[in-house]
Formats: C-alpha cells, sequence, structure tokens
C-alpha cells in the first residue's frame, strides 16, 4: 500500500498462470489494479529523469494514500503534511502516496552533484549513507523461549524485548492476547495489534483491538508511556490500553505521552485513574492525531477523565468518549456530537490546556463532573 508502480514495462504487475494473488490499497499503479483508494494516473515527479521522485506540487499522490502511512518519510520528514486543495483536506491523516511527503507549497530545486573527469564527462559522483532498513519484528505470548523475533515462528513473547530490539522506523506486530507488561519506549516506532499469528508483513487490515490488550502487572503505574522522542513519531494501532486503577492515589492512566508526538487508531484506552488529570490518556508538549478511538471507564482527581493535553495539539477523528469522569471538554468541537456531558467547569471527558484540539465526528456522551 501507499506505493506508486510506473514506467516499469506493459505491465506494472504480473501474475503467472500458476497463480497467486497481489494485495494492492492506495496506490498508483500506471494500467490500473483493483483494490481500495487505488488510481492510475501520472504521479508528477520532480524529475525522474534524474534521480528527483519528491512529488510536484499538483500530484494525484498527494494526500490520497491510506490513513496508516508510516509517521515519517524516507527523508525522517515528518508525516503527515496537507496540502490544501490536493486530495483529502484537513482531515489529519493526508498521507502522500510513495516514500516521499510534500513538505511545501511550489516546487523546490534539486541539483545533483556532478564531478568533471580529464575527458570533460562528467560523472555523477553518489554519496553513500549507511541507512538501516526497517524492519517487522513479531510478538506473540504463544512462542517458544528464545526467538528472534523475526518472524511469527520465531517470534518474541513479550512486546517489551521487541521494543528493546527495534530501532527507529521499525514495526511490531502483537498476536492477540492479554500481554501482562509496562511499556516504555523514545524510538519512532510503529505498534500493530491484534493480528491472528500467520499475517504477512504488510497484511495489517482485519485486526481486531478488543482481542490484544496491555496492563501493566504493576499496580498504580501506567501500562504504555512514550516520552523525548527527538522529532521522532510513533504510531500505535489494534490494542486495548488498561489502566491499573487499585483505588490508590497513584498515576494509573492507561497511557501517558510527554514530549512525543505521533498517531493512535483503533485504540481503546479504559479502567486508567489519574491522581492529578487524564484518567485515560495524559499528554505534555505533542502533536497527536487519534483516529476510530474510545476512551471508556476512566477517571482523574482534578480533570480530564477520559484524557488530558497540556501545551499540544490534537486532531480526534471518529471517536467515542464515553463513561469517563471528571474533564474540560474543547468548545471547537467541529462536526462532532456532545451527548449528555456535565460540563459545570471542568467538563465531562477532555481536559486542555494550552492546547487546540480539534474533534471531528466523534461522539462524547455520558461523561461526569463530579468534583465541579
Amino acid at each position: 500500500f501507499n506505493s506508486v508502480l510506473c514506467g516499469n514495462g506493459d505491465k506494472e504487475i504480473y501474475l503467472s498462470s500458476g497463480g497467486g494473488e497481489v494485495k494492492v490499497s492506495y496506490s498508483n499503479i500506471q494500467g490500473g489494479w483493483p483494490g481500495e483508494g487505488n488510481i492510475d494516473a501520472d504521479p508528477l515527479f520532480m524529475d525522474s529523469e534524474n534521480g528527483d521522485f519528491r512529488l510536484q506540487e499538483n500530484s494525484p499522490c498527494i494526500d490520497s494514500a491510506s490513513t496508516m502511512g508510516p509517521m515519517t518519510d524516507i527523508d525522517g520528514n515528518e508525516r503527515p503534511v496537507d496540502i490544501t486543495g490536493v486530495g483529502r483536506d484537513g482531515t489529519g491523516d493526508e498521507f502522500d502516496m510513495g516514500p516521499f511527503e510534500r513538505l511545501a507549497s511550489g516546487n523546490p530545486t534539486f541539483t545533483p552533484t556532478f564531478t568533471p573527469t580529464s575527458t570533460n564527462t562528467p560523472t555523477v559522483t553518489p554519496t553513500p549513507t549507511n541507512t538501516p532498513t526497517p524492519k517487522v519484528l513479531y510478538v506473540s505470548k504463544d512462542a517458544s523461549p528464545g526467538g528472534d523475533g523475526l518472524s511469527w515462528e520465531n517470534a518474541f513473547q513479550e512486546i517489551d524485548t521487541a521494543v528493546d530490539e527495534a530501532v527507529n522506523g521499525d514495526s511490531i506486530y502483537v498476536k492477540q492476547g492479554h500481554y501482562d507488561e509496562r511499556i516504555r519506549f523514545s524510538k519512532a516506532l510503529t505498534l500493530l495489534g491484534g493480528f491472528k499469528g500467520d499475517e504477512e508483513e504488510g497484511e495489517i487490515e482485519g485486526r481486531d483491538p478488543k482481542s490484544c490488550g496491555i496492563r501493566s502487572p504493576d499496580a498504580g503505574v501506567a501500562s504504555l508511556v512514550v516520552d523525548r522522542q527527538d522529532d521522532n513519531r510513533f504510531w500505535i494501532d489494534g490494542f486495548t490500553l488498561f489502566g491499573t486503577d487499585d483505588g490508590t492515589d497513584s498515576n494509573a492512566a492507561a497511557f501517558i505521552n510527554r514530549h512525543a508526538s505521533g498517531m493512535f487508531s483503533n485504540v481503546i484506552f479504559t479502567e486508567g485513574y489519574n491522581k492529578t488529570s487524564g484518567g485515560g490518556l495524559e499528554t505534555l508538549l505533542a502533536k497527536l492525531v487519534i483516529r476510530d478511538s474510545t476512551f471508556t471507564n476512566n477517571r482523574a482527581a482534578w480533570g480530564g477523565g477520559g484524557m488530558y493535553f497540556n501545551s499540544s495539539e490534537v486532531d480526534l477523528h471518529d471517536c467515542l468518549i464515553v463513561d469517563n469522569t471528571a474533564a474540560y471538554i474543547s468548545p471547537s468541537k467541529g462536526d462532532s456530537e456532545t451527548k449528555g456531558n456535565e460540563i459545570p467547569y471542568w467538563g465531562g471527558g477532555i481536559l486542555g490546556e494550552d492546547s487546540i484540539i480539534r474533534a471531528t465526528d466523534c461522539v462524547i456522551e455520558r461523561n461526569d463532573a463530579l468534583s465541579a
């Protein structure tokens, strides 16, 4: 998915008479190919003849890729970037097809480096770089001990082991099951849960977030923490994140995010408690996109029973925020629907301080502000 195939001959994809199947989605395939989001159009590269495969400002590949793209492009630039008037606009998931994210309006200059020779024939001099190839690591609680994590057959038993082994840009596939772990990282990782355990690399559709849970074995602490990423970004999809509310005065949110930016999708935040703010999700100094996710049955003593944002920018899309205690809801809700919230001061579902919060097509219902 999110690929561009063109200029490779009569057929970009060929299946022999022996059969087989190629699944393609949200890609630009010359000659066409069936699949959701696929297009057949000139990608309008900047200068493909000279190796510049970045996209021109009116390329049909801009803002048209899957909503589950990696959070950085091949050059390490943050994604997504919304180019107004091309593809999707204002959705928070405007990823581009291909490895390069379109960064700004106007076509930047690309100047190759040439080294003259005694024959007056210029020679292109490449500059080698040691760029690691992103890999996929696999986790299954049913795996045998001692696996290297490079396949389902040799999967790691614990998510934390895979996180320790992974480097920036890697993905971690987690099989269905309940994982009693406390996970903390500061890397640019893609963490995907709810796999059946026989999927191939890249086969990420159809997973069930209810089937893959993470809960810290230690009461009174957050189950998952991402912090201080130095401009790297994460993507977490397909999990139920449980807090560890033991009834004591503790910070047992389902997730804590500080100084780190990224995206959540298809995540359930539940049973969290924070003695200050942010029972389901506590965020400080971050830029987040949260899609197709649920915040339910979380508590906070001061505010933000469902979620709390401090000095952050957040886009909520198609989220359900229900049955949380305390919080303040942003007055700018876009196309969202607010039902049955009690908001005398601290609100019903969300608390934001010095933050920008945009909620689109969300339902915020039956949240309570008991302390107000």
